[in-house]
């Protein structure tokens, strides 16, 4: 059923505040965001502040003690404080989850934001087209200018780069191919900024860090670990027009059960703090004018003090007495009035503007309130959180939550830490009490050894103590057994052992301990590993490896929340600097300064936003996983001469893990068309070689043809000649062939003897070079 102040004409009224006021906070069903949580428990268990007197009542013998002392407290003598004292000091907290849960917050902590901002409408499109273009044919054009300016003796010519974009490009960065779809998307996502986007990132950017939002991020994170909740605010600041976010305690944030994280779902909200009467009157000084009026408010007929049974609170208390302040949030339905052109495009106008049409809408309102009063401050309709077309799943609530988990992560732990806590507790008393190995002797063996051994000034009794001491001290038995012969004594031992010291209970004690520390680790997320307790450090990649890769644990949960929370803070700081450069003025001038001079151009630009739809989106820099393995990337890739060092440090400024691995995949991209290009021309090479190779091979079988052809014919040559020849001298061919073999043989002879002189000749100088040697 929807309530009937939602279509109330006069909102903002004290008489809709208090309509509103009534239901939400009497019948409207919300509750604490802590509710049905051990907020106690919670603090003692993440902060390791241990309440131990629960672990004492479990010694009946010690909480006897503790009470008797607690009830001579007030004559309590020293020997009784030491005696506390030495209580106290025998149960010592053991916080297993503190370290971790540091070490966790930490961890998620400070992972970077990577904001950027994105033109969406088509006069952005139209402006990043043109620039892109540019760059494809600025050698063209630069050529054709150069021509013309040739032709008209003007000389050099620049066509100059890029107009739109945040820095001028007259050639295209980093070698990129913009022809492929790939690499012209790198170009778009990663380096091309359009001016009123690059404006706007800084201008965020700028605002994060003056306002020092990392401090809200930080104890936002440590709530996401300790109550499975985050929240906080983002409101206007009226002076300088400038958004802050404040960090809000979940336990004072009211709201009605919901189906989401977020509490999409719900229409109301409220908050429920205590500022002094000081801090109330500073927060609404413009409102309450004078002190009278702030004193009637609180102490008069109708005003806090009486309507809650209070007493009154006098002037010289307020700056150390609270009171009770409610801020609500509703999201309300709205009659907005509009009218419509030829084109079917609707202009918002006033309720009573003649010939408007109707429609509903939402928007969000916010007031304060004194609990049982008429008393409302700070109403407000606030300006960026209606819903229009393309914005309908906006969060329009400026108190953001965020319920990450039913059952935070410190609660899953602390079952576990409470384990290890009394394990810890048995072990100490059973290293304190334990008692040495003992020894067991039977007087009835040694008693009447002494009396032969007594002698003057000593009594039996003294004998026989001395006689124990020996066999402490020196491990020697003396004893007597005569007349103990034939009885029937069954397991009589005169000498026995008797165990003693640390017993096996240690090792139970021990491994409940380290299992419930394994435990909290799996419950956070963190183990020894990643929280530096771990003495093998090789370890470390597989831990964080495992963390990013396996499982949802808490970790991964405080990573989610923290994207969404923040992705909801930026745009609502979009919507406040847009309307601050809007409107121009004091708050405009604030932006200027704030950002520096040299970026007023930029001011400028972004002054055109009422032509362009801007879209703020936040996403998470690398994680310690992440860069630890794309470092190990470029690593190689460094050493095989793959990468430039401007690639590199291109890349390590990338904190977006995304857009860090484009650029390393177009780097890779690129080498490989280069090796694949090499490995072409080295097999085109390779091909001509081969069939220059089988040219070669065919002209040597040419010519070896065409010897042996040759060679043949000059035999035949040779045949014919000497057959004509036997034919004039009228000899047959046997004779002729006798005369051949005899000229043949001569002519062996010949050159055997010419040899055989010359070996004579040789032996005969190397004789007479002996003989003419001098003698040594």
């Amino acid at each position: 059923m929807i309530k009937s102040y939602h279509y109330d004409q006069n909102k903002l009224t004290d008489e809709w505040c208090k309509k509103v006021a009534d239901h939400v906070y009497f019948h409207g069903g919300c509750t604490n965001l802590l509710q049905n949580k051990n907020i106690k428990e919670i603090e003692e268990y993440s902060t390791g502040n241990i309440d131990m007197r629960p672990y004492m009542r479990q010694f009946k013998s010690i909480n006897r003690r503790v009470n008797k002392l607690g009830n001579a407290n007030n004559g309590m003598q020293e020997t009784n404080k030491q005696e506390m004292e030495k209580i106290n000091n025998s149960f010592i907290p053991l916080s297993l989850i503190t370290v971790k849960l540091n070490s966790a917050t930490h961890l998620v902590h400070k992972v970077p934001f990577d904001i950027s901002v994105e033109a969406l409408d088509s006069l952005a499109d139209e402006k990043r087209e043109r620039d892109i273009n540019l760059l494809k044919n600025r050698d063209k054009i630069q050529a054709i200018a150069q021509d013309m300016a040739d032709q008209l003796s003007q000389g050099d010519v620049d066509v100059g780069g890029t107009e739109n974009s945040s820095m001028e490009f007259k050639k295209i960065p980093f070698d990129l191919d913009l022809d492929d779809p790939m690499e012209l998307k790198i170009f778009k996502d990663i380096v091309y900024k359009l001016q009123p986007e690059a404006s706007y990132e800084t201008i965020l950017k700028i605002i994060y860090d003056i306002k020092k939002i990392e401090g809200v991020d930080l104890l936002n994170v440590y709530d996401t670990f300790k109550w499975g909740v985050q929240t906080n605010i983002t409101y206007n600041t009226s002076i300088t027009g400038i958004p802050q976010t404040d960090y809000v305690y979940p336990g004072e944030v009211y709201a009605p059960k919901s189906n989401y994280n977020d509490f999409r779902d719900t229409s109301e909200r409220y908050r429920k703090w205590a500022p002094t009467v000081s801090t109330l009157f500073n927060m609404f000084s413009n409102e309450l004018g004078q002190e009278s009026k702030l004193e009637d408010i609180i102490n008069g007929e109708e005003g806090y003090c009486k309507s809650n049974g209070l007493e009154i609170i006098r002037n010289s208390d307020w700056n150390a007495t609270s009171v009770e302040l409610i801020q609500f949030f509703i999201i309300s339905i709205d009659e907005i009035s509009y009218m419509e052109n030829k084109n079917g495009n609707k202009r918002f106008v006033d309720n009573d503007t003649p010939g408007s049409k109707k429609m509903y809408g939402q928007n969000t309102y916010t007031f304060y309130w004194l609990p049982k009063t008429k008393y409302f401050f700070g109403k407000e309709k606030l300006g960026w959180a209606y819903r229009k077309q393309g914005q309908e799943a906006f969060v329009n609530f400026p108190l953001d939550i965020y319920k990450s988990q039913k059952k935070s992560a410190v609660e899953n732990c602390i079952g576990e830490n409470k384990k290890a806590q009394i394990a810890d507790i048995k072990l100490m008393f059973t290293i304190l009490k334990s008692a040495p190995p003992g020894k067991y002797f039977d007087i009835k063996y040694i008693r009447k050894a002494t009396e032969s051994l007594l002698f003057e000034g000593k009594t039996q009794a003294e004998v026989m103590m001395d006689l124990i001491d020996v066999m402490v001290e020196d491990n020697t038995m003396i004893g007597d057994s005569e007349g103990m012969d034939g009885q029937n004594e069954g397991q009589f031992k005169p000498f026995q052992e008797i165990p003693g010291g640390l017993k096996s209970e240690i090792n139970g004690y021990l491994s409940v301990m380290q299992q419930a520390s394994a435990n909290i680790s799996r419950y956070t997320g963190i183990n020894d590993e990643l929280a530096g307790l771990s003495s093998n450090p090789d370890l470390l990649n597989g831990a964080r490896k495992m963390n990013i890769s396996y499982g949802m644990n808490a970790i991964n949960y405080a990573y989610v929340a923290r994207l969404v929370q923040y992705r909801n803070v930026f745009e609502i700081h979009s919507w406040y600097v847009k309307d601050a450069i809007e409107k121009g003025g004091i708050h405009r001038k604030t932006i200027e300064s704030m950002i520096g001079q040299d970026r007023t151009k930029k001011i400028a630009d972004i002054g055109t936003i009422k032509d362009h739809t801007f879209f703020v989106r936040v996403d998470l820099g690398m994680r310690q996983e992440e860069q630890q393995d794309l470092q190990q990337s470029l690593a190689i890739m460094e050493q095989k001469g793959q990468l430039s060092r401007m690639q590199r440090f291109i890349i390590d400024q990338t904190q977006n893990l995304k857009e860090a691995s484009l650029l390393l995949a177009s780097i890779e991209e690129k080498i490989k068309k280069k090796e694949e290009a090499k490995a072409q021309q080295a097999f085109v090479q390779a091909q001509q070689l081969q069939q220059q190779r089988n040219q070669g091979l065919q002209a040597a079988e040419q010519a070896k043809a065409e010897g042996k052809d040759k060679n043949v014919y000059v035999q035949g040559d040779v045949a014919s000649k000497l057959m004509e020849l036997a034919n004039q001298l009228n000899l047959s061919e046997k004779q002729m062939e006798a005369v051949m073999k005899q000229k043949l043989q001569g002519e062996r002879l010949n050159a055997g003897a010419v040899k055989q002189d010359r070996n004579i000749q040789t032996k005969k100088e190397q004789f007479e070079a002996q003989q003419m040697a001098p003698l040594v």
